[in-house]
């Protein structure tokens, strides 16, 4: 402990690392369970709600979310989709 009463940084950096190590190497088997018995869109179209909300678990538990950021940042999201995709589609 610092004197301030918190944890070093390196030790505050740990727990993440640890939990991005144990979602990153349990990602491939279950992408090859899942892709074996779905198609593999379909699969992904499943499982991005699941990354939708660690992702804002995540800004939640930093400090850097909210509805005020988020409701900032949907109308540009969209526009740059819309764009994007009109660009692929010719």
């Amino acid at each position: 402990m610092t004197a301030a009463g918190t944890a070093p940084p390196l030790a505050r950096a740990v727990i993440p690392i640890v939990v991005l190590t144990l979602v990153w190497g349990c990602n491939w088997p279950i992408l090859k369970i899942g892709v074996s018995e779905l198609p593999p869109l379909t699969f992904r179209g499943l499982t991005l709600p699941f990354a939708a909300v660690g992702m804002l678990l995540v800004a939640r538990c930093s400090g850097a979310g909210g509805r005020r950021a988020l409701h900032r940042d949907v109308p540009a999201t969209c526009e740059e989709g819309a764009r994007d995709g009109a660009a692929r589609a010719g």
